[in-house]
């Protein structure tokens, strides 16, 4: 892991919240990836606190990169509430309110979107890995699990309930 990485989990207190700048659980430091926000990498962006954030690279990484590619202002406005972390150097609830809630969006949008290879570009773990922000947005989250799981023609309806009725606060 990089330098920057490990300063970063240290300044936003990742380890002890659990989750991510996103709002997505992990389960292991190694699973925490550096994401260039202001200039990408492709640019030349650099790798500082100001141009990062943490973010879970199997879920929350590689699904900002599909919602940059298929929908950019919802992807420019989670970059937004990202910046807006780095900037205070924390992790807020309200930034994890407005990232929940374009995340949500998004889904209702692209929920059958697919790639050419015909595989659905959300997947469940995009989905099933992130912290739950309020109780009716739990309800609306596992009907959207629902959806997910139809689609890949998958059933799971007790593990969701158990996730749902758990909960987190």
């Amino acid at each position: 892991m990089k330098a920057i990485t490990e300063e970063m989990i240290k300044i936003f207190h990742i380890n002890e919240l659990g989750f991510d700048m996103m709002g997505y659980k992990f389960k292991r430091q190694g699973d925490l990836s550096f994401h260039h926000l202001l200039i990408p990498r492709r640019l030349g962006g650099p790798e500082t606190i100001d141009n990062g954030a943490i973010l879970r690279q199997k879920t929350s990484h590689d699904y900002l990169h599909v919602i940059e590619k298929y929908d950019p202002e919802i992807f420019y406005a989670i970059t937004s509430e990202l910046i807006d972390e780095n900037i205070l150097r924390r992790i807020e609830y309200n930034n994890l309110k407005q990232i929940h809630d374009l995340l949500l969006y998004f889904e209702r949008e692209h929920d059958r979107d697919t790639y050419k290879n015909g595989n659905y570009i959300i997947r469940p773990e995009y989905i099933t890995t992130r912290i739950p922000i309020l109780e009716e947005d739990k309800r609306r989250r596992w009907l959207i699990l629902v959806l997910v799981n139809l689609s890949t023609k998958k059933w799971h309806f007790i593990r969701l309930m158990t996730f749902i009725k758990k909960g987190y606060q």
